[in-house]
């Protein structure tokens, strides 16, 4: 695509009626389309983590900021909006919000800008089934799409939606899950996603002209404004406990064991019920769920276990 007239002239040839559509931009034409929690972790130490956030949203008394409902899907989202990893899936509704995700500058792992062609995904959403509320606990390895009610400016601003992962393997070949490019092209009778390669040497002239034109640039993409910040902040505990329960847990020497328990990415058995030898990992969980920032001094080492004072940690 060589502009944004191009763009929005082909996205109406594919479906000229308003609301069949969702997209997806990605700044590397080459990165697979699969949730952050499965680019992270390998699917047995997905299960810990999301065991893990379902656990935080039992406990009543701690606070999750701007969750209205007790709905898992509810909080996930959340959390995926300020960077906790999960098995939801970033789509939007917007073609040109997109478009600014495959443009925007990113930076690998060691701090290089990524000088890559990007690719926006164009989807037919009637090629996916819809996720139900009461269904969420329900064994399923095929994705489902998620349009929430969620009252959340970042979200809305993004006007996001989601696909939720299967907890399941593909098949009973593999112990790992699957991209979308996969389940595509080997379930599915008709492939419902289009892709769209962005020439990098179009994102910078892209962004600019989404800037001026239709004011969409970063500022209005993440809302960094006080709303924001301070919900960022809200979460960060929960992403550090989180990816601490989950490494240790996967490295502790009888944490394997424990996968015999009814733990899986649809259903997870919560926390509450390990066994009383799980030692350690058992007492981490207590002294992080039994946090309570209003009782830690500035001074005092953060719980999340990162060696900072929790000033210069999660109390920023």
């Amino acid at each position: 695509m060589n502009s944004i007239t191009e763009l929005l002239q082909y996205s109406f040839k594919i479906d000229p009626n308003s609301g069949t559509l969702l997209y997806r931009g990605q700044a590397h034409h080459e990165w697979p389309i699969i949730p952050s929690i499965h680019r992270r972790f390998e699917r047995y130490q997905a299960v810990i983590m999301e065991a893990f956030l379902l656990y935080i949203l039992d406990i009543e008394s701690i606070k999750k900021p701007h969750i209205y409902t007790n709905q898992p899907i509810e909080f996930l989202a959340m959390s995926q909006h300020y960077d906790i990893p999960t098995r939801l899936l970033d789509l939007t509704d917007k073609i040109l919000t997109a478009l600014y995700f495959a443009c925007e500058n990113t930076y690998d792992k060691n701090g290089n800008k990524i000088e890559e062609d990007g690719a926006l995904y164009i989807c037919k959403k009637e090629g996916f089934n819809k996720f139900k509320l009461n269904h969420f606990r329900e064994k399923t390895n095929e994705p489902l799409l998620v349009e929430t009610n969620l009252i959340n400016p970042r979200i809305n601003s993004q006007s996001g939606c989601f696909l939720l992962w299967g907890a399941l393997p593909i098949n009973s070949e593999t112990t790992e899950t699957y991209t979308l490019e996969y389940y595509c092209k080997n379930v599915l009778k008709e492939n419902p996603i289009e892709k769209v390669i962005i020439p990098k040497e179009k994102k910078e002239s892209f962004l600019a002209e989404l800037n001026e034109k239709y004011g969409i640039n970063r500022d209005s993409i993440y809302l960094n404004n006080d709303f924001a910040k301070k919900a960022e902040k809200d979460y960060r505990i929960f992403k550090k406990a989180s990816s601490i329960i989950t490494h240790e847990m996967t490295n502790w020497e009888h944490g394997k064991s424990l996968f015999k328990m009814n733990m899986n990415l649809a259903g997870c058995s919560n926390l509450q019920s390990l066994p009383e030898n799980a030692g350690p990992f058992a007492m981490l969980i207590e002294e992080i769920i039994n946090y309570d920032k209003h009782l830690v001094g500035r001074n005092e080492p953060c719980v999340c276990r990162s060696g900072k004072k929790y000033k210069k940690c999660c109390g920023q």
